[in-house]
């Protein structure tokens, strides 16, 4: 993109909402499949050995703090 004329200004407003937008389509992919598989887990830990499901516990500290981690970074 250099090469036709493009500056580190012009490069920097063209990838940067395309790695954002990336990030955040992979955080709620990930979320979202994670969250199903859990609640998979333990359904099907419920059934193997028969103790009653209450289901899913979510950390929301930790996951708030892993998605800033990873926002951030």
């Amino acid at each position: 993109m250099r090469a036709p004329g493009a500056n580190l200004g012009h490069l920097q407003r063209f990838l940067f909402p395309e790695t954002a937008t990336i990030g955040v389509l992979s955080l709620l992919i990930g979320v979202r499949v994670g969250v199903g598989l859990a609640f998979m887990l333990v359904m099907f830990l419920g059934a193997i050995f028969t103790i009653p499901a209450h289901g899913l516990s979510v950390p929301a500290l930790e996951l708030l703090t892993l998605t800033a981690m990873v926002s951030l970074g």
